[in-house]
């Protein structure tokens, strides 16, 4: 696992992703949240992603949405 902050340029992480040749990356900071490829993980909600064998880059919301998607995820699971 590799975990990255916005201190980071996208090629820094790429070339460290690489090198230490990591199963899965975690990006703590906004490069990756507008991928549509990267998905976005918030805590206690909907982490089963990142064990997909197919993923190894996720992406983190920011302190707000993932409050929010606390509180709704419990919800659009009983109404979807």
């Amino acid at each position: 696992m590799f975990l990255s902050t916005k201190r980071f340029s996208m090629d820094t992480i790429k070339k460290w992703f690489n090198l230490v040749n990591a199963d899965l990356f975690i990006d703590n900071s906004e490069l990756f949240r507008l991928y549509p490829e990267v998905p976005l993980v918030a805590s206690k909600t909907n982490t089963e992603i990142m064990f997909r064998n197919n993923v190894r880059i996720v992406s983190n919301p920011n302190c707000v949405a993932a409050m929010i998607a606390r509180v709704l995820y419990p919800l659009n699971k009983r109404y979807p």
